[in-house]
């Protein structure tokens, strides 16, 4: 009878140090199937934008109200597979970004493992956003500040 009191309290321990150190795992394929939640426009999988989250939601909710324009910013921890060009495009076609709002859409895409920043727009911004433009949001404003690890900072520049 002892031994199996020592037996199930081994089990136990087993059990709860299982879900304790239980990791949430990350996978890229569940992301790109389709957008989570309609009306929130911050889906930060890499955790890196905690501080301005808050922020971030009601400004670009602005942005949706003001300009019929809907921007939407994600992170990644990491892409797994292929260019952050190619998640960003995959990203924006399979959530219909902008599909509400004439085509008007805007996605910045974060990849916290290789740093890289891809802001996406829409073929009916494309004049206003030019490629130019684009670049220069991703190379010269925001990907230093998240080299430097203030992202959150860099986004509020930006914006």
């Amino acid at each position: 009878m002892k031994r199996y009191y020592v037996v199930l309290l081994l089990g136990l321990l087993f059990l709860s140090s299982c879900v304790l150190f239980k990791r949430e795992s990350f996978v890229l394929d569940k992301v790109l199937k389709s957008r989570p939640r309609q009306g929130e426009y911050v889906f930060d999988y890499a955790k890196i934008l905690e501080d301005v989250s808050e922020y971030a939601e009601r400004y670009l909710e602005v942005i949706r109200k003001r300009y019929g324009i809907e921007a939407l910013i994600v992170s990644l921890p990491t892409l797994e597979e292929g260019t952050i060009g190619d998640i960003a495009v995959k990203i924006f076609n399979n959530w219909k970004i902008g599909k509400d709002y004439n085509g008007r859409g805007i996605l910045l895409l974060l990849d916290n493992n290789k740093k890289e920043v891809k802001l996406e727009v829409s073929y009916e911004l494309e004049d206003v956003f030019t490629d130019m433009f684009c670049g220069y949001i991703e190379s010269k404003q925001l990907k230093a500040y998240f080299l430097n690890g203030n992202v959150g900072i860099g986004l509020l520049a930006v914006m």
